[in-house]
């Protein structure tokens, strides 16, 4: 059995988690519905400011938010023109940085489910 909180690996048949003490469910009840139990890789911070700086709203996108991601390139590219495209630059870069340390603190609470 596999902790539906910390995902840790349990006896058959234990009523907590031997890791963190969570109540253990069972997901085979018929009474649960069945959940994904390939559990969400976390993102790295950095690339995702690598990305950005390399095209605007990449950093967004590698974080799963393709439509923000696309709103950053798209306002970049008109704006660049006139100096102030690097606003929505930098702007994508900070905000990737921190879509994807929200992204790992939510795997990290739910390792079986996407954020978003």
């Amino acid at each position: 059995m596999y902790c539906t909180r910390c995902g840790t690996f349990n006896e058959e048949g234990s009523r907590f988690c031997r890791s963190c003490g969570a109540q253990m469910v069972d997901i085979t009840a018929p009474s649960m519905p069945q959940r994904n139990m390939a559990p969400v890789s976390q993102k790295s911070g950095g690339l995702a400011v690598l990305l950005a700086l390399i095209i605007p709203g990449a950093g967004q996108i590698y974080a799963e938010r393709i439509f923000r991601g696309l709103t950053v390139l798209i306002v970049t590219t008109i704006t660049i023109a006139f100096l102030v495209g690097l606003i929505p630059w930098i702007y994508g870069m900070i905000d990737s940085y921190f879509l994807v340390k929200r992204w790992n603190r939510e795997v990290r609470d739910d390792p079986f489910e996407r954020p978003w």
